[in-house]
Protein backbone atom coordinates (compact mmCIF):
# COMPACT_ATOMS: atom_id res chain seq x y z
CA UNK A 1 0.00 0.00 0.00
CA UNK A 2 2.60 2.59 0.80
CA UNK A 3 5.02 1.44 -2.09
CA UNK A 4 1.75 2.24 -4.45
CA UNK A 5 0.89 5.84 -2.82
CA UNK A 6 4.25 7.11 -2.61
CA UNK A 7 4.27 6.26 -6.57
CA UNK A 8 1.42 7.68 -7.34
CA UNK A 9 2.60 11.15 -5.01
CA UNK A 10 5.89 11.57 -7.15
CA UNK A 11 3.93 11.73 -10.41
CA UNK A 12 2.78 14.88 -9.55
CA UNK A 13 6.99 16.57 -9.67
CA UNK A 14 8.44 17.21 -12.46
CA UNK A 15 11.26 13.88 -13.46
CA UNK A 16 14.35 15.83 -11.82
CA UNK A 17 11.95 16.35 -9.28
CA UNK A 18 11.22 13.13 -8.65
CA UNK A 19 15.08 11.69 -9.10
CA UNK A 20 16.71 13.94 -6.56
CA UNK A 21 13.69 13.31 -3.90
CA UNK A 22 13.59 9.38 -4.27
CA UNK A 23 17.74 9.60 -4.45
CA UNK A 24 18.34 12.06 -1.26
CA UNK A 25 15.41 10.56 0.47
CA UNK A 26 16.29 6.55 -0.54
CA UNK A 27 12.71 5.58 -1.73
CA UNK A 28 13.97 2.95 -4.13
CA UNK A 29 17.45 1.83 -2.72
CA UNK A 30 16.93 2.67 1.26
CA UNK A 31 20.10 4.54 1.29
CA UNK A 32 20.59 8.37 1.28
CA UNK A 33 22.43 10.13 -0.64
CA UNK A 34 24.58 13.57 -0.43
CA UNK A 35 23.60 16.67 -1.96
CA UNK A 36 27.37 16.55 -3.73
CA UNK A 37 26.86 13.12 -5.31
CA UNK A 38 23.52 14.00 -7.03
CA UNK A 39 24.85 17.15 -7.82
CA UNK A 40 27.82 15.84 -9.92
CA UNK A 41 25.52 13.15 -11.28
CA UNK A 42 22.66 15.58 -12.50
CA UNK A 43 25.81 18.52 -13.51
CA UNK A 44 24.35 20.80 -10.82
CA UNK A 45 25.15 22.84 -7.83
CA UNK A 46 24.48 20.81 -4.43
CA UNK A 47 22.58 23.79 -3.21
CA UNK A 48 20.62 23.36 -6.19
CA UNK A 49 19.67 20.34 -5.14
CA UNK A 50 18.81 20.97 -2.01
CA UNK A 51 16.51 24.16 -3.13
CA UNK A 52 14.68 21.44 -5.71
CA UNK A 53 14.46 19.17 -2.86
CA UNK A 54 12.62 21.83 -0.32
CA UNK A 55 10.73 22.71 -3.66
CA UNK A 56 9.34 19.40 -4.81
CA UNK A 57 8.16 18.36 -0.94
CA UNK A 58 6.53 21.76 -0.30
CA UNK A 59 4.54 21.57 -3.38
CA UNK A 60 3.69 17.55 -3.15
CA UNK A 61 2.58 18.77 0.61
CA UNK A 62 0.03 21.05 -0.65
CA UNK A 63 -1.58 18.38 -2.34
CA UNK A 64 -2.03 14.87 -0.10
CA UNK A 65 -4.17 12.56 -1.52
CA UNK A 66 -6.94 11.93 1.28
CA UNK A 67 -5.88 8.23 1.04
CA UNK A 68 -2.99 9.33 2.98
CA UNK A 69 -5.32 10.21 6.25
CA UNK A 70 -5.69 6.80 7.22
CA UNK A 71 -1.71 6.21 7.52
CA UNK A 72 -1.54 9.57 9.24
CA UNK A 73 -4.34 9.06 12.12
CA UNK A 74 -2.18 5.62 12.80
CA UNK A 75 1.19 7.58 12.75
CA UNK A 76 -0.47 10.41 15.27
CA UNK A 77 -2.18 7.49 17.28
CA UNK A 78 1.18 5.64 17.69
CA UNK A 79 3.21 8.74 18.30
CA UNK A 80 0.92 9.95 21.26
CA UNK A 81 1.33 6.31 23.10
CA UNK A 82 5.69 7.69 23.68
CA UNK A 83 3.50 11.57 25.05
CA UNK A 84 4.39 12.66 21.35
CA UNK A 85 7.97 12.11 20.87
CA UNK A 86 9.87 9.34 19.44
CA UNK A 87 13.56 8.39 18.40
CA UNK A 88 13.35 8.57 14.27
CA UNK A 89 14.69 4.78 13.85
CA UNK A 90 12.62 3.27 16.25
CA UNK A 91 9.39 5.17 15.42
CA UNK A 92 10.01 4.16 11.60
CA UNK A 93 10.94 0.33 12.65
CA UNK A 94 7.75 0.27 14.69
CA UNK A 95 5.21 2.45 12.14
CA UNK A 96 5.98 0.03 9.54
CA UNK A 97 4.79 -2.84 12.03
CA UNK A 98 1.74 -1.27 12.60
CA UNK A 99 0.80 -0.09 9.04
CA UNK A 100 1.56 -3.87 8.24
CA UNK A 101 4.63 -2.91 5.93
CA UNK A 102 7.84 -4.60 5.32
CA UNK A 103 11.05 -3.69 6.45
CA UNK A 104 12.05 -1.61 3.74
CA UNK A 105 9.31 0.36 3.33
CA UNK A 106 10.53 2.58 6.07
CA UNK A 107 12.64 5.34 4.21
CA UNK A 108 8.49 5.80 2.19
CA UNK A 109 6.78 5.73 5.72
CA UNK A 110 9.66 8.99 6.29
CA UNK A 111 8.96 10.77 2.99
CA UNK A 112 5.20 10.28 4.01
CA UNK A 113 6.00 11.87 7.33
CA UNK A 114 8.26 14.83 5.84
CA UNK A 115 5.22 15.45 3.70
CA UNK A 116 2.82 16.06 6.75
CA UNK A 117 3.60 19.60 8.67
CA UNK A 118 1.33 18.05 11.53
CA UNK A 119 4.43 16.26 12.56
CA UNK A 120 7.95 17.85 13.37
CA UNK A 121 11.43 16.41 12.10
CA UNK A 122 14.27 17.42 14.54
CA UNK A 123 17.41 16.21 12.85
CA UNK A 124 20.20 14.36 14.79
CA UNK A 125 23.17 16.24 15.87
CA UNK A 126 26.48 15.47 18.58
CA UNK A 127 24.26 15.38 21.37
CA UNK A 128 20.95 14.00 20.31
CA UNK A 129 19.76 11.15 17.31
CA UNK A 130 16.61 12.59 14.92
CA UNK A 131 13.78 12.17 16.57
CA UNK A 132 9.43 13.27 15.12
CA UNK A 133 7.36 14.91 17.54
CA UNK A 134 3.51 15.69 17.45
CA UNK A 135 5.07 19.44 18.53
CA UNK A 136 7.99 21.47 18.62
CA UNK A 137 7.51 22.66 22.24
CA UNK A 138 6.96 18.83 23.38
CA UNK A 139 10.18 17.96 21.43
CA UNK A 140 12.26 21.01 23.23
CA UNK A 141 11.18 19.61 26.51
CA UNK A 142 12.39 16.33 25.78
CA UNK A 143 15.61 17.09 24.72
CA UNK A 144 16.11 19.18 27.86
CA UNK A 145 15.37 16.56 29.68
CA UNK A 146 18.21 14.37 28.03
CA UNK A 147 20.62 17.31 28.84
CA UNK A 148 19.88 17.46 32.37
CA UNK A 149 20.10 13.37 32.75
CA UNK A 150 23.49 13.80 30.83
CA UNK A 151 25.01 15.91 33.01
CA UNK A 152 23.60 14.31 36.19
CA UNK A 153 25.24 11.07 34.82
CA UNK A 154 27.92 12.59 33.74
CA UNK A 155 29.11 13.40 37.53
CA UNK A 156 28.79 10.08 38.68
CA UNK A 157 31.94 8.21 38.89
CA UNK A 158 30.74 4.91 37.50
CA UNK A 159 27.62 3.49 35.32
CA UNK A 160 24.01 2.94 37.18
CA UNK A 161 22.69 -0.19 38.01
CA UNK A 162 19.60 -1.36 36.46
CA UNK A 163 17.87 -1.56 40.20
CA UNK A 164 18.73 2.25 40.74
CA UNK A 165 18.19 3.13 36.97
CA UNK A 166 14.22 3.97 37.36
CA UNK A 167 14.33 6.17 40.30
CA UNK A 168 17.51 8.35 39.25
CA UNK A 169 16.16 8.59 35.55
CA UNK A 170 12.36 9.69 36.79
CA UNK A 171 14.13 11.88 39.27
CA UNK A 172 15.94 13.96 36.49
CA UNK A 173 12.43 14.17 34.36
CA UNK A 174 10.45 15.81 36.94
CA UNK A 175 13.15 18.19 37.55
CA UNK A 176 13.03 18.77 33.74
CA UNK A 177 8.89 19.09 33.63
CA UNK A 178 8.30 15.41 32.22
CA UNK A 179 5.44 13.74 33.66
CA UNK A 180 5.19 10.83 32.39
CA UNK A 181 4.62 7.83 35.36
CA UNK A 182 5.24 5.19 32.53
CA UNK A 183 8.99 3.73 32.92
CA UNK A 184 9.05 2.96 28.60
CA UNK A 185 8.03 6.20 27.68
CA UNK A 186 11.08 7.99 30.02
CA UNK A 187 13.62 5.20 28.65
CA UNK A 188 12.85 5.72 25.21
CA UNK A 189 14.16 9.43 25.76
CA UNK A 190 16.82 8.19 27.16
CA UNK A 191 17.43 6.78 24.05
CA UNK A 192 17.92 10.07 22.00
CA UNK A 193 20.83 10.92 23.20
CA UNK A 194 24.06 10.26 21.10
CA UNK A 195 26.21 10.61 24.61
CA UNK A 196 24.55 7.84 26.68
CA UNK A 197 24.18 4.33 26.67
CA UNK A 198 23.74 0.75 27.83
CA UNK A 199 26.23 -2.19 28.33
CA UNK A 200 24.38 -5.67 28.28
CA UNK A 201 24.98 -6.35 31.80
CA UNK A 202 21.79 -3.62 32.82
CA UNK A 203 23.90 -0.60 33.10
CA UNK A 204 23.35 2.73 31.51
CA UNK A 205 26.38 5.44 31.84
CA UNK A 206 27.94 8.14 29.48
CA UNK A 207 29.96 7.03 26.27
CA UNK A 208 33.59 7.63 27.30
CA UNK A 209 33.03 5.24 30.53
CA UNK A 210 34.98 2.07 29.82
CA UNK A 211 32.06 -0.05 31.72
CA UNK A 212 29.65 1.22 29.49
CA UNK A 213 32.36 1.52 26.22
CA UNK A 214 34.99 -1.30 26.30
CA UNK A 215 37.84 0.31 24.53
CA UNK A 216 39.26 -3.02 23.22
CA UNK A 217 38.85 -6.97 23.31
CA UNK A 218 40.60 -6.55 27.08
CA UNK A 219 38.43 -4.48 28.41
CA UNK A 220 34.85 -6.72 26.82
CA UNK A 221 36.50 -9.64 28.39
CA UNK A 222 36.72 -8.26 31.91
CA UNK A 223 33.41 -7.03 31.91
CA UNK A 224 32.11 -10.59 31.27
CA UNK A 225 34.30 -12.09 33.47
CA UNK A 226 32.73 -9.50 36.53
CA UNK A 227 29.64 -10.61 35.09
CA UNK A 228 29.79 -14.01 35.49
CA UNK A 229 32.44 -14.13 39.11
CA UNK A 230 34.16 -16.94 38.37
CA UNK A 231 37.60 -18.10 36.54
CA UNK A 232 36.44 -18.92 32.20
CA UNK A 233 38.02 -20.36 29.14
CA UNK A 234 39.16 -18.26 27.00
CA UNK A 235 36.78 -20.00 24.17
CA UNK A 236 33.86 -19.02 26.53
CA UNK A 237 34.63 -15.69 26.93
CA UNK A 238 35.19 -15.24 22.95
CA UNK A 239 32.34 -17.26 22.79
CA UNK A 240 30.25 -14.78 25.61
CA UNK A 241 31.33 -11.87 23.91
CA UNK A 242 30.27 -13.04 20.24
CA UNK A 243 26.98 -13.70 21.89
CA UNK A 244 26.20 -10.05 23.12
CA UNK A 245 27.59 -8.74 19.45
CA UNK A 246 24.83 -10.93 17.52
CA UNK A 247 21.64 -8.99 19.80
CA UNK A 248 23.48 -5.40 20.21
CA UNK A 249 21.75 -2.68 19.11
CA UNK A 250 21.66 1.16 19.59
CA UNK A 251 21.93 1.02 23.44
CA UNK A 252 25.30 -0.52 23.26
CA UNK A 253 26.51 -0.61 19.90
CA UNK A 254 30.22 -1.16 20.73
CA UNK A 255 29.66 -4.40 21.46
CA UNK A 256 28.53 -5.44 17.41
CA UNK A 257 32.05 -6.75 16.21
CA UNK A 258 32.63 -10.03 16.83
CA UNK A 259 36.07 -11.54 17.86
CA UNK A 260 38.03 -14.80 17.51
CA UNK A 261 38.83 -17.22 20.12
CA UNK A 262 42.70 -16.49 19.49
CA UNK A 263 42.32 -12.63 19.59
CA UNK A 264 40.94 -12.94 23.27
CA UNK A 265 43.39 -15.57 23.95
CA UNK A 266 46.21 -13.47 23.12
CA UNK A 267 44.73 -10.33 25.06
CA UNK A 268 44.47 -11.91 28.19
CA UNK A 269 48.28 -13.24 28.09
CA UNK A 270 49.31 -9.44 27.62
CA UNK A 271 47.38 -8.35 30.12
CA UNK A 272 48.50 -8.23 33.84
CA UNK A 273 44.83 -7.79 34.83
CA UNK A 274 44.28 -11.26 33.27
CA UNK A 275 45.57 -14.48 35.53
CA UNK A 276 46.02 -17.96 34.21
CA UNK A 277 44.83 -20.25 36.94
CA UNK A 278 44.41 -24.01 34.88
CA UNK A 279 44.25 -24.96 31.43
CA UNK A 280 43.16 -22.57 29.01
CA UNK A 281 41.30 -20.78 32.13
CA UNK A 282 41.69 -17.16 33.47
CA UNK A 283 40.56 -15.23 36.36
CA UNK A 284 40.94 -11.89 37.50
CA UNK A 285 43.72 -11.00 39.24
CA UNK A 286 41.75 -8.09 41.44
CA UNK A 287 39.91 -11.67 42.71
CA UNK A 288 43.23 -12.80 44.44
CA UNK A 289 44.18 -15.47 42.06
CA UNK A 290 48.36 -15.56 41.05
CA UNK A 291 49.86 -16.52 38.53
CA UNK A 292 53.37 -18.83 38.17
CA UNK A 293 54.00 -22.77 38.44
CA UNK A 294 51.83 -24.10 41.20
CA UNK A 295 54.92 -24.67 43.07
CA UNK A 296 55.91 -20.78 43.11
CA UNK A 297 52.70 -20.18 44.20
CA UNK A 298 53.34 -23.06 47.34
CA UNK A 299 56.53 -21.05 48.36
CA UNK A 300 55.27 -17.63 47.87
CA UNK A 301 52.63 -19.00 50.73
CA UNK A 302 55.27 -20.95 53.12
CA UNK A 303 57.42 -17.97 52.84
CA UNK A 304 54.62 -15.59 53.67
CA UNK A 305 53.48 -18.37 56.59
CA UNK A 306 56.43 -18.27 57.97
CA UNK A 307 55.90 -21.49 59.76
CA UNK A 308 55.17 -25.43 58.36
CA UNK A 309 51.44 -26.13 57.09
CA UNK A 310 49.63 -28.97 56.74
CA UNK A 311 48.70 -30.59 53.67
CA UNK A 312 45.37 -29.37 53.76
CA UNK A 313 46.20 -25.74 54.97
CA UNK A 314 48.54 -25.52 51.86
CA UNK A 315 45.99 -27.01 49.66
CA UNK A 316 43.55 -24.33 50.94
CA UNK A 317 45.44 -21.59 50.47
CA UNK A 318 46.92 -22.38 47.23
CA UNK A 319 43.48 -23.38 45.44
CA UNK A 320 42.41 -19.87 46.51
CA UNK A 321 44.93 -18.40 43.72
CA UNK A 322 45.11 -21.21 41.28
CA UNK A 323 42.56 -23.40 40.31
CA UNK A 324 44.25 -27.06 40.56
CA UNK A 325 43.51 -30.23 41.65
CA UNK A 326 44.79 -31.33 45.08
CA UNK A 327 47.03 -34.13 43.96
CA UNK A 328 48.68 -31.96 41.61
CA UNK A 329 49.57 -29.87 44.81
CA UNK A 330 50.67 -32.77 46.57
CA UNK A 331 53.08 -34.26 43.83
CA UNK A 332 54.44 -30.92 43.99
CA UNK A 333 55.31 -30.85 47.89
CA UNK A 334 57.17 -34.19 47.13
CA UNK A 335 60.03 -31.93 45.77
CA UNK A 336 62.51 -32.37 48.13
CA UNK A 337 64.74 -29.90 46.82
CA UNK A 338 62.46 -27.33 47.58
CA UNK A 339 60.21 -28.66 50.04
CA UNK A 340 60.72 -30.36 53.72
CA UNK A 341 58.44 -32.28 55.92
CA UNK A 342 58.35 -32.52 59.44
CA UNK A 343 57.57 -35.45 61.75
CA UNK A 344 54.14 -34.16 62.25
CA UNK A 345 53.51 -34.29 58.33
CA UNK A 346 53.72 -30.42 58.11
CA UNK A 347 55.68 -29.09 55.13
CA UNK A 348 57.91 -25.78 54.56
CA UNK A 349 59.97 -24.50 52.24
CA UNK A 350 63.73 -25.81 51.94
CA UNK A 351 64.45 -22.68 49.94
CA UNK A 352 63.68 -20.27 47.78
CA UNK A 353 63.38 -21.91 44.45
CA UNK A 354 65.09 -19.45 41.28
CA UNK A 355 64.03 -21.50 38.05
CA UNK A 356 60.31 -22.35 36.51
CA UNK A 357 59.25 -25.46 36.76
CA UNK A 358 56.07 -27.00 36.09
CA UNK A 359 53.79 -30.18 36.64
Amino acid sequence: MIETLVREILQNVPDRTRIILSRRLGLETGKQETLDTIGKDLKITRERVRQIESAGLLQLAKRLPSSLDRVYKTVAEHLRHFDGVREEKRFLHELAYVLNEPEQSEPQIRFLLLLNKQFVFIPSDDAHRALWAMDRASAERVLGFVKNFERALAKRSAPIATEQMESFVFDTAKKSGIKTTKPGIVMSYVSLSARVLFNPFGFIGMAHMKEIAPANVGDKALLVLQKAGKPLHFRELAQSINQHASVTSDFHPVWSRTVRAQTVHNELIRNPGFVLVGRGLYALKEWGYAGGTVRQIIADIMKKAGKPLSLQEVTRRVQKQKLVKASTIFINLQNKKFFAKDASGKYSLRRIPRSTEEI
